[in-house]
């Protein structure tokens, strides 16, 4: 296993400077600097031929760069044993590449009985990945052509974690695979980088896909670095004319639909405080504000419309649900949509009231980028 720093956060991969020329007079690469920490979740995207699966293979150590220098855990590529440097780094790609002689067990656990590990020990790590994956203990008997492409490619994620590698390398492994499985499998993969925290390193030509998995987004464009950042950085930075190209409408409904809501609040809209009600009666309102929160000791009660004289009555409040902050800007419009209010009562998992959430407030801005 890799040495890891303790006080002091080191890249554990950095690419300074570096190209990669096929020698067909087109760079896959050019000067590409990038750095990814440990346990970050990175997507990489971009079109066609861009450099996304030449990235990943530099990092393995499959092809060698042209110009530049590529460190692992802060150790620069070339001066790492490749075989060792190769059993220490998982690699899921679209084809998946199972062994068809080989029975699940046996696929999940090859890497182990390469490095020697015990039979009984190798039959353990896979039954206790078979299951991490989400499928069963029965599957492991099975050979390969018993089970359904998204399947392999739950197997195919579990031999790359097989070994515990510290990197995981992701070539569009969900490419081939329908739409309803994909996002069963986008979804278990961000349950088991949670459980397991490796560093993925993900290769994915789809926006939405990009947006939902990773917390760091990587844009390439004919082998240069166009954008590195976080959802939002990518969303409410767009100052570049080509990110706006690329992202699009998709960008405002994958962001939607996967950014929290807890970033959008409104944290200072007014409310009603039951214990005090005679001190919320003196407040003056803005002319859009109709309805209000309803609070008792910080916890929320309902919702009160109010007209031009504020006049209270506890048995006129209204009992309109709030939605959880965990929830994502998406299913907070549809619920606005669905039910025609104009804010939302945001509260945590205790009914503690957070804010509201207010379509203008959070969209106004998005929508404009996003058309």
């Amino acid at each position: 296993m890799f040495r890891r720093e303790r006080t002091i956060i080191v890249a554990v991969v950095k690419f300074e400077n570096v190209s990669k020329d096929y020698g067909n007079g087109k760079k896959a690469l050019k000067n590409l600097n990038l750095e990814i920490n440990e346990g970050e979740f990175v997507t990489l995207i971009g079109p066609s031929g861009c450099g996304k699966t030449t990235a990943l293979k530099l990092i393995n150590g499959l092809i060698k760069s042209s110009d530049g220098n590529i460190y692992i855990n802060n150790k620069e590529i070339s001066k790492w044993n490749q075989i060792y440097l190769r059993r220490q780094i998982g690699y899921v790609i679209q084809q998946v590449g199972l062994f068809p002689h080989l029975n699940i067990s046996e696929n999940i656990s090859y890497v182990l009985k390469i490095k020697g590990v015990e039979k009984v020990q190798r039959k353990q790590r896979a039954r206790e990945l078979i299951e991490l994956v989400g499928l069963t203990k029965n599957d492991l008997k099975k050979y390969p052509r018993e089970l359904s492409g998204g399947q392999q490619q739950r197997v195919g994620v579990a031999r790359a974690l097989a070994a515990d590698p510290p990197i995981i390398l992701m070539d569009e492994p969900f490419g081939a695979i329908d739409e309803i499985t994909r996002k069963k499998l986008q979804d278990e993969l961000i349950d088991i980088h949670k459980k397991v925290n490796k560093t993925i390193i993900f290769v994915t030509h789809d926006i939405h896909e990009a947006m939902k998995l990773g917390n760091k987004i990587v844009l390439l464009k004919e082998g240069e670095l166009i954008i590195s950042g976080s959802r939002e950085d990518i969303f409410f930075n767009q100052e570049d004319n080509y990110i706006n190209e690329f992202f699009g409408i998709k960008s405002f409904t994958s962001y939607a639909d996967v950014a929290n809501i807890k970033n959008t609040l409104v944290k200072n809209y007014p409310t009603i405080e039951l214990n005090n009600v005679e001190n919320n009666a003196k407040l003056k309102f803005e002319e859009d504000i109709n309805i209000l929160p309803v609070l008792k000791n910080g916890q929320y009660i309902g919702m009160y419309y109010i007209g031009k004289n504020f006049v209270f009555m506890k048995e006129n409040i209204e009992n309109i649900a709030a939605i959880n902050q965990n929830k994502t800007i998406m299913e907070a419009l549809e619920i606005q949509f669905k039910e025609g209010y104009d804010i939302l009562p945001v509260i945590d998992n205790e009914n503690n009231y957070l804010g509201v959430f207010k379509i203008n407030k959070a969209y106004n801005n998005m929508i404009k980028k996003a058309n």
